[in-house]
């Protein structure tokens, strides 16, 4: 009888996490948008010691002014990039190397998210063929 029981429990746990995890504010797909000479030459002057494979530069949907791409380092691993055009940066850059989950944290400071009020992060998570992208601000009260 606990048997059952401890069966009933587990299915109702497994049957309600994925509704109660939190979703993405948006979900990324890709661009057929190719590197160009400015997104090339902000890479080359803002993360020098990172030298990417050109031929694995993915572009994918832009999120709050922010441009997102993938590629490879010379390692091989996967890298998750953040462009700001506005202000000609790379606002954020990481890479992991396999199994690890690629995960990318922006911060408002220096980049205003379109406008939007307030201090905060956006977390991007390469899931695949798309990426998550997280929008979490600060409260203002406090």
């Amino acid at each position: 009888m606990w048997v059952a029981a401890a069966v009933v429990v587990a299915a109702m746990v497994v049957a309600v996490f994925p509704v109660s995890a939190p979703r993405p504010d948006a979900k990324l797909q890709p661009t057929a948008t190719e590197a160009d000479s400015q997104f090339l030459a902000l890479l080359a002057e803002e993360v020098p010691q990172v030298r990417f494979s050109l031929a694995t530069l993915r572009a994918y949907e832009s999120y709050r002014g922010l441009e997102i791409w993938t590629g490879a380092n010379e390692f091989g691993s996967p890298c998750l990039i953040a462009v700001d055009r506005a202000n000609g940066t790379v606002s954020e850059m990481r890479c992991a190397p396999p199994p690890a989950e690629l995960i990318m944290d922006v911060s408002s400071i220096g980049d205003d998210f379109e406008g939007l009020p307030g201090q905060g992060i956006v977390r991007f998570i390469h899931r695949g063929d798309s990426i998550d992208a997280y929008l979490h601000l600060l409260s203002e009260a406090g």
